[in-house]
């Protein structure tokens, strides 16, 4: 199954866990495949930056690792 996460969604479940963590867990054990394109990636980067430095979390830098 291919998907496109909303970043709220993606941030949920990188940050807060439950039902998104869930989604996220199924895409790193190759269950569905995650489609974007180039802006969504820039948005996703965006966010996922802004709120690791505010939470004090090494997450952003290990999600530019990924990409």
């Amino acid at each position: 199954m291919r998907i496109t996460l909303d970043t709220n969604l993606l941030v949920s479940g990188m940050f807060w866990g439950g039902t998104p963590a869930k989604i996220l867990e199924l895409w790193l054990n190759d269950e569905i495949e995650l489609c974007v394109n180039y802006d969504i990636l820039i948005e996703y980067c965006r966010i996922i930056e802004k709120l690791g430095n505010k939470k004090k979390s090494s997450i952003g830098s290990e999600w530019a690792k990924i990409i």
